[in-house]
């Protein structure tokens, strides 16, 4: 489970390769956490692990609409 900003800063290598790794890992996990990743965009995909629940953001970046549960 991994979530990130998808900003990564100005900062030294190894901190910025730290920063990329998670973001990575952020997209390999769909965003998945118990609560909605913080920072949002258009069509994002984040599996909700509190409901078992995969979800997209809306064009509007305004909520998510559920796509289906995961089992």
């Amino acid at each position: 489970m991994a979530q990130h900003d998808y900003v990564i800063n100005n900062q030294s290598a190894p901190a910025a390769r730290t920063d990329m790794n998670n973001v990575l890992q952020a997209i390999l996990t769909q965003n998945s956490g118990a609560a909605a990743p913080s920072t949002t965009v258009a069509n994002m995909i984040w599996y909700d692990t509190s409901t078992d629940l995969l979800k997209i953001r809306n064009e509007a970046n305004s909520g998510w609409i559920t796509l289906g549960t995961v089992d």
